[in-house]
């Protein structure tokens, strides 16, 4: 009897690693959006070459030594932190920006988006249902929390909700894919922790 628990433990896959491998997934596709969603645009200069994420880091800096209330320039230089990965340099920098504006959307969705990158998931909660009740029809916001949503609430129905009703607000091809493979990544994850969940009352029952 043990011997052949053991056989189909050993036989069974490992759902914390498919799991896993969803939620990497996961990760992959809000990286990608976050280009794609990304506000407000910078107004610098273009630069050239493979050093041009650094410049613009500099530049903004700099714009932001003469005025350090400048929100846009704070928010842009979060989001150039995010893309280098350097989150707790965005975190810092969101924070600043808020505390300029504690409405600004998009800065709140950026300390969201940050938050979730950073580990810290369940962090992000407030600061998306503040963004969504200012501005409610706020398409990264609605990415970001569905997101939120099936990651950290593990509250799979709500998050695909929010993308079915997305996918009628944009008309984006690019956003539009990244939000249909979030779709299926959520419901991979999904089918996944429903059958996790229901593998200890199947072997109970025998």
């Amino acid at each position: 009897m043990a011997d052949g628990k053991k056989t189909a433990e050993k036989n069974r896959p490992n759902t914390n690693f498919i799991v896993l491998g969803v939620w990497l997934a996961i990760v992959v596709v809000i990286i990608g959006a976050y280009f794609l969603f990304l506000q407000p645009k910078s107004s610098l200069p273009p630069t050239a070459g493979n050093n041009s994420l650094n410049a613009e880091i500099n530049q903004l800096n700099k714009r932001l030594a003469d005025n350090p209330n400048d929100i846009q320039s704070l928010i842009r230089l979060g989001q150039d932190y995010n893309k280098e990965k350097r989150y707790d340099s965005a975190l810092g920098v969101f924070q600043m920006a808020l505390k300029v504006d504690s409405s600004d959307t998009v800065a709140l969705v950026n300390m969201a988006y940050t938050k979730i990158s950073m580990g810290k998931g369940e962090e992000a909660g407030p600061f998306l249902d503040k963004a969504l009740k200012i501005k409610p029809d706020y398409d990264f916001a609605k990415f970001i929390n569905a997101i939120y949503l099936s990651r950290i609430k593990q509250d799979y129905p709500a998050a695909l909700k929010i993308l079915a009703g997305l996918k009628k607000q944009i008309n984006d091809t690019s956003k539009l894919t990244a939000i249909d493979n979030l779709i299926t990544q959520i419901k991979q994850a999904q089918s996944q922790a429903e059958s996790s969940s229901a593998t200890p009352n199947n072997s109970n029952s025998k």
